[in-house]
């Protein structure tokens, strides 16, 4: 039975995982939809004659999609810390029940997502 909580946490950890990158991929698209959006409606208003009416939808459409892309971006880089930081408090946690120092020691936690330096103990 540990065995079959063990493999459902892994699944669950790579579909949590999935799901992050995937707000990643969703909120790059988003993000540069809007972009596209507004330069839409530069282009329309420098048009001759300028397209008053027809900007004014459009920026907003724009807008709501560049600031739906920037909310995905930092949901998804969010979950990336949170997941490194749980990572990183198993393995301390795992460390100290294999060996029980005699005195108490301090584990600095890293919460960069993608920390590439040695880690101080």
């Amino acid at each position: 039975m540990k065995t079959f909580f063990a493999i459902l946490r892994v699944l669950f950890g790579w579909w949590v995982l999935l799901l992050l990158w995937l707000r990643e991929i969703a909120g790059w698209g988003l993000l540069l939809y809007g972009l596209l959006n507004f330069w839409q409606c530069f282009v329309l208003l420098l048009s001759t004659p300028p397209r008053f009416l027809q900007t004014i939808p459009l920026t907003f459409i724009g807008f709501i999609a560049f600031r739906a892309g920037i909310h995905l971006l930092r949901v998804s880089a969010a979950g990336l810390v949170c997941l490194k930081a749980q990572q990183q408090i198993d393995e301390a946690a795992a460390s100290a029940n294999r060996k029980k120092p005699a005195a108490p020691t301090r584990v600095q936690l890293h919460t960069m997502p993608f920390d590439l330096g040695a880690k101080q103990r």
